[in-house]
C-alpha cells in the first residue's frame, strides 16, 4: 500500500502543483486527511477516451490494438472486472482515475492531460508511444 507521512503530505499542498490540474491541492488534502494513506483502488487498469478504431494515425496504431486486445480478453472466461476500457467518454472519468492502479496515458490527443491527472490522482501512468525511444 501506498503511503506518504503526514509531514510530505501538507508540503505538498503548499509546493506541488501541476500545471493542468487544479485538483491537486485537494486530492492531497485527502491524503493528509487519510493519515497518509492512498485510497483504496479496485481497478488494475484504466483508459477512457476515443480509440477511433478506423484512424491508427491518430494513435500511432496503439489505441486501437490495445482496444482489439482487451475486446479478446474481456470476451474470454476469465474475470477482468479490474480493467476498465472505455471507447468514449464517461461521467465518472476522474473518479476512475481515483480507483485504479495504473492508467494509460497513450499517444494521441488527450497525452498530456492523461499523464498530469494520472499523477495527480496517484494512479501509475502506463506510457505507450512506439515513435519515441527512451535513451
Amino acid at each position: 500500500m501506498l503511503t506518504a507521512s503526514r509531514s510530505d503530505a501538507s508540503r505538498a499542498i503548499k509546493y506541488d502543483h501541476m500545471v493542468g490540474c487544479r485538483k491537486a491541492p485537494v486530492l492531497y488534502r485527502q491524503l493528509l486527511d487519510a493519515g497518509g494513506e492512498a485510497p483504496a483502488r479496485d481497478l488494475l487498469f484504466y483508459f477512457a477516451g476515443s480509440v477511433r478504431a478506423f484512424d491508427p494515425s491518430y494513435s500511432g496504431g496503439v489505441r486501437q490494438a490495445l482496444a482489439e486486445h482487451l475486446k479478446g480478453l474481456l470476451a474470454s472466461a476469465g474475470n477482468f472486472s479490474d480493467i476498465k476500457f472505455i471507447d468514449g467518454g464517461v461521467p465518472d472519468y476522474e473518479q476512475l482515475y481515483l480507483r485504479s492502479k495504473f492508467c494509460l496515458a497513450p499517444h494521441g490527443s488527450g497525452f498530456g492531460v492523461r499523464l498530469t491527472l494520472a499523477m495527480a490522482h496517484g494512479c501509475i501512468p502506463v506510457i505507450i508511444q512506439p515513435s519515441r525511444v527512451a535513451a
